[in-house]
């Protein structure tokens, strides 16, 4: 055991030492940090002869996605949306405070990451990233001032774990030594069939109980998985090791991402609706759909004939709708996972101005994030200009099942004092609040539940959070690449050359 302890130092040392021909190693070894999924045949046209039709129900990222693809190809697209404004998730609206000044307000902070590839690549054709910021460290919070900080770590695989160590989230004495030894080399050996197979039924809270994770990396990784909407008591481990190949050990941007300097309807949708202006999408906003059955020749949607549907509604409206339609694949996953909270405040103080503008909490009960919203976003800037204090964003991602949600909003703004001592005593001029359930379930056990991009019937396709992907994607880029997928299916059965989809690698550097 000394032995092996020994050689792992030498091994690091040398890995210390030479950092460039550990990059270009693992570079060739990944094959790349971008892959592109499908090869896109130039030969193929890209219009239909005849015009064809398709209905998309929900305007999210997921729907826009679809809408946008379908309708710049010359498809007559009808997006449906039950809310009063695009986005789902993503979206934003207004409250008004005491004085009569109506702010925008939203679902909370969304980090953009700078390998959501297909995503950004939508966002920078319409100039939207332009306008974004980096964020300058992505920190989490103790209660108890022992922050933990990513932002200086190397970004590249097997150099940021070794950055892991030298931060102090794990120690060579934690692994060597224990039962650890034997398992760390699973976050670098994803192989999405043998991980699921292997790994999706059992929680993440028992898998590290069992392997002797150490402490601070085990903080870190249920932090990490309650950003998945859900209790390390709960996560299936396959997803996280999923997500922990996607987000640190797939490419070689680190945990940098980025964030809009405006509110989201702005700075994102207000373009993004300028485009499907221009694209001539129906847009029928506080439109639910009741009604939908198959023709034969296609989809009746609400009363009107499409030769094509796709739905891309929030998890909670789908799980209910495929059911309605009997659709002949596995939808048992397509179900809600824990509520989620975010309640933004109006107050007379400020936070220490050393803090970034969005961090990561360990929490004492229920606070998972806080957005300091007026170093974001100018119209909350402006805001703390013209009447000072600040306007704070708090967040809860996995709320615990017995708390109901008057005490948890309240339970937020107590902690927010235990992480900012600084504004003990506050005031709130202003709080707009909200829980939901409306995100995707990644508990373990679903992923055989989870249908993939087809309905399982003539002409109908699937896009969402909830859809189960062929290559490794999260959150936001995997909304938006399930509509693009969504998309390639119709431009498939049409003939017609697909739109081009980007992965990061497949598989981890080492895989079962």
């Amino acid at each position: 055991m000394m032995a092996w302890a020994l050689v792992s130092l030498v091994i690091l040392t040398v890995i210390l030492m030479l950092p460039e021909i550990v990059r270009a190693a693992v570079r060739k070894r990944l094959g790349g940090f971008r892959h592109r999924y499908n090869q896109v045949d130039p030969q193929r046209p890209l219009r239909p002869e005849h015009r064809r039709s398709v209905a998309v129900i929900g305007a999210g990222l997921a729907g826009v996605s679809a809408a946008q693809a379908l309708a710049e190809r010359g498809f007559a697209v009808t997006l449906f949306e039950k809310e009063a404004q695009l986005g789902g998730k993503v979206g934003s609206w207004t409250t008004t405070l005491p004085d009569g000044s109506v702010e925008p307000v939203s679902h909370g902070f969304h980090a953009f990451f700078r390998h959501y590839y297909n995503l950004n690549r939508f966002l920078n054709r319409l100039g939207i990233r332009q306008q974004f910021k980096p964020i300058g460290d992505y920190m989490i919070l103790r209660p108890k001032g022992d922050h933990m900080r990513f932002g200086q770590m190397d970004p590249t695989p097997v150099l940021n774990l070794i950055s892991l160590r030298t931060t102090g989230f794990w120690r060579i004495r934690d692994i060597m030594f224990t039962k650890a030894r034997d398992h760390m080399n699973v976050y670098m050996r994803y192989d999405e069939e043998k991980i699921f197979k292997r790994f999706d039924g059992e929680t993440f809270d028992h898998y590290a109980e069992r392997t002797h994770l150490p402490e601070r990396l085990r903080l870190a990784f249920n932090v990490f998985a309650r950003a998945f909407f859900s209790d390390e008591s709960k996560l299936s481990t396959a997803e996280l090791l999923k997500s922990i190949h996607f987000y640190y050990f797939g490419h070689d941007h680190g945990l940098a991402y980025d964030y809009p300097t405006a509110d989201f309807q702005p700075a994102i949708w207000d373009p993004i609706e300028k485009e499907l202006s221009r694209l001539e999408v129906d847009v029928k906003l506080e439109h639910p759909v009741d009604t939908m059955e198959a023709t034969g020749e296609g989809w009746r949607v609400e009363g009107e004939d499409y030769d094509y549907s796709v739905i891309a509604c929030d998890v909670a409206a789908a799980g209910p709708l495929l059911r309605k339609l009997r659709v002949p694949v596995p939808t048992g996953a397509v179900q809600p996972g824990q509520r989620y909270a975010s309640l933004r405040l109006w107050i007379d103080r400020d936070l220490h101005h050393r803090t970034p503008p969005f961090v990561i909490t360990d929490r004492d009960e229920v606070l998972d994030a806080v957005a300091i919203v007026h170093r974001m976003e100018r119209e909350a800037e402006d805001y703390v200009r013209r009447e000072g204090g600040g306007v704070v964003e708090m967040h809860c991602y996995a709320v615990p099942d017995d708390m109901d949600d008057d005490t948890l909003l309240a339970r937020l703004e107590s902690e927010l004092v235990t992480f900012f001592p600084e504004i003990e005593g506050y005031k709130v001029r202003h709080r707009s609040g909200y829980v939901q359930q409306n995100f995707t379930s990644f508990h373990a056990g679903l992923a055989d539940r989870r249908p993939g991009t087809s309905g399982g019937l003539p002409r109908l396709f699937l896009a969402g959070d909830w859809v189960k992907l062929p290559f490794p994607a999260m959150l936001m880029e995997a909304a938006f690449t399930s509509g693009l997928m969504a998309a390639n299916a119709i431009f498939g059965q049409e003939g017609l050359r697909e739109e081009p989809i980007d992965t990061v690698p497949p598989k981890g550097l080492f895989p079962f």
